[in-house]
């Protein structure tokens, strides 16, 4: 069963969370496991129009002068924890062939 849940709202509607999603199933007749996922989306508009954003497809990171996007260089960001009035986002995400969750800060150029 796929869900959302935001965590945090910030001053112009712009709310973030993390949503699991059931995965590809392989052929495996139960289905897939959950991915988790970090999102964002405005409450503008009509409710229930807006679509949940994944952010690691909205993140880039500077590296050795350089952007790139998040997901080229291996990170998956699995929950956005809170959004302040700035836009800055505190998320989770993890980092291919890295053990462990890592925290990130996000902020917008």
């Amino acid at each position: 069963m796929n869900w959302s849940i935001a965590r945090g709202i910030n001053n112009l509607g712009v709310i973030v969370g993390q949503s699991h999603l059931k995965g590809p199933s392989y052929g495996v007749p139960c289905g897939g496991s959950m991915i988790s996922k970090a999102f964002i989306v405005s409450n503008q508009g009509n409710a229930g129009s807006q679509l949940l954003l994944d952010l690691t497809d909205l993140t880039d990171v500077f590296q050795n002068g350089t952007w790139y996007s998040a997901a080229s260089q291996g990170w998956t960001l699995v929950n956005a924890e809170r959004i302040n009035d700035s836009n800055w986002i505190v998320a989770t995400g993890v980092l291919s062939g890295a053990s462990g969750t890592y925290a990130v800060l996000l902020t917008p150029r």
